[in-house]
């Protein structure tokens, strides 16, 4: 698909056609350009772990990912973070706007028979997050 760009544009909007919801996965990285971004219409933006798991310790990382979360607003999509492995990252991807979170500080990857009884019982949260 990105090689060819109408090939995947033609295939997005099928699937899109059809219910599916399509995230720009990894965004920052990789073949998550802004040219990608532009040309494809996504639902979502995740924005790459790297750059939430360093938020803590390097600035730019902090830097770059608030900045991902405000252009995501400016076009109408929502972000989710990856990576997010403890309390005070998410309250910052929070604070800096961020919508929505993925990882093992919500709970690691589980087969799909034990998800019904891990929704359950209460699970805490800080009031901070979206469901």
């Amino acid at each position: 698909m990105v090689t060819d760009l109408a090939a995947a544009r033609t295939a997005l909007v099928t699937l899109q056609d059809i219910g599916i919801k399509i995230s720009l996965d990894d965004f920052g990285t990789g073949y998550s350009s802004l040219y990608n971004l532009r040309e494809l219409h996504f639902d979502k933006i995740k924005i790459d772990r790297s750059f939430v798991l360093a938020m803590q310790k390097d600035a730019g990382s902090a830097k770059i990912v608030r900045s991902v979360i405000d252009l995501a607003k400016s076009l109408g999509l929502p972000t989710i973070a990856e990576g997010i492995e403890h309390l005070d990252v998410m309250q910052q991807i929070v604070q800096s706007g961020g919508e929505y979170g993925q990882g093992f500080y919500f709970g690691k990857a589980m087969p799909a028979r034990r998800l019904v009884s891990w929704c359950r019982p209460a699970r805490p949260t800080s009031g901070l997050w979206k469901k």
